[in-house]
């Protein structure tokens, strides 16, 4: 990883020196090409980059991407303790900021630096900098981090497809399966899903940019795993058959969103969870005819599953003394509470805000 920042530094460093003028040519063209353009608070569904766009819209793309997404959760789940799940979220609240500013900065520099060429596509523009402008070694010593860190990506989101693939097909198709056979299962929908990306790679290549695709295929997705998620956790009456009127609604909404209007991709993410959710809510209510269960008298948070995990039963555990609201390193345990470390994630936003608006 620090190959990869020392190219995004040389990027900032390097056209300060290269551009005629320096720095101060640098920010006169930024400035005269709205680059450096604060908040803009204007409201329009087409403009998924305004500031309303980026707090619903983005907001509940990275609720989802943090809180749902198996590529990050699985890192969660191999954490120590609550204190480090916590703080190994949060962490990322304080740095993704901090790197989206960097990346601007160095794409600012770099505008200057080519004499505002345009490029057929945004993704040539690194590119372009580190074959044409970087000293030999250097650029082969950035290329393998690039290399190497698109690895370690893409390692994450292959072993998450092959986990969910092999626990929420494969054991409920072969509950008798032994850990042999699902590591073997595994194995193999590693490969299919390696395999299936990289055609699928072949032909989303032409498509646009790596933003642009994440900005499209991100938001047609994370609405229907959102909505699934807050109905199982946070809903009493939600259950599976909710669950599942969520997903497709979510996907329906999405896909005409993306086809049939010129909503701003940002905007599906929190249009298309309001509309999943509630569809989903509603469905939940009309068939779930559990009654109410009470805290068991062995109720075991550490190997709780099922409903015993949503945040209600949870908290009548602790109300029922079956559980601490904080474990031993003083971190809430019970939801829906915030540590020292979500005030200051809320004060860090609020700073962000604060110093965008006066610019």
């Amino acid at each position: 990883m620090f190959i990869i920042w020392l190219g995004v530094i040389l990027a900032i460093v390097l056209p300060v020196f290269m551009a005629d003028g320096g720095l101060g040519a640098i920010v006169e063209n930024a400035v005269s090409n709205n680059m450096i353009t604060g908040l803009d608070f204007s409201f329009s569904l087409k403009n998924p980059y305004s500031f309303w766009g980026g707090l619903l819209g983005s907001g509940f793309l990275y609720i989802t991407y943090l809180g749902t997404d198996q590529s990050q959760i699985q890192r969660v789940l191999t954490a120590k303790s609550i204190r480090e799940t916590k703080l190994s979220l949060s962490l990322a609240g304080f740095i993704v900021p901090i790197q989206t500013l960097l990346f601007l900065i160095a794409g600012i520099c770099l505008f200057t630096a080519f004499g505002g060429q345009t490029f057929e596509n945004s993704d040539y523009v690194m590119l372009t900098f580190i074959t044409q402008y970087l000293p030999v070694g250097v650029a082969g010593l950035v290329t393998a981090g690039v290399f190497a860190a698109g690895m370690s990506s893409v390692d994450s989101a292959l072993n998450a497809l092959a986990t969910v693939a092999t626990t929420d097909f494969y054991k409920k198709w072969k509950p008798e399966a032994d850990d042999a056979q699902c590591l073997k299962v595994s194995r193999y929908m590693t490969l299919f899903f390696g395999v299936f990306a990289t055609v699928a790679a072949l032909f989303l290549g032409g498509l646009g940019s790596i933003l642009d695709l994440i900005n499209v295929i991100g938001p047609l997705f994370y609405p229907c795993m959102l909505s699934a998620f807050t109905l199982a956790v946070f809903c009493k009456k939600g259950n599976e058959k909710g669950c599942i009127t969520a997903i497709v609604t979510g996907l329906v909404v999405d896909v005409f969103m993306w086809r049939c209007t010129d909503i701003g991709s940002l905007w599906w993410n929190f249009f298309g969870f309001v509309v999943a959710f509630a569809a989903g809510y509603l469905v939940s209510i009309l068939t779930n005819k559990e009654k109410e269960k009470a805290v068991a008298a062995d109720f075991d948070y550490a190997t709780a599953s099922g409903s015993e995990l949503t945040i209600d039963y949870v908290v009548k555990a602790a109300v029922a003394g079956k559980i601490e609201e904080k474990d031993g390193d003083g971190y809430y345990v019970v939801p829906g509470k915030l540590d020292k470390i979500g005030y200051a994630l809320i004060s860090f936003f609020v700073v962000q805000c604060v110093i965008l608006a006066l610019i």
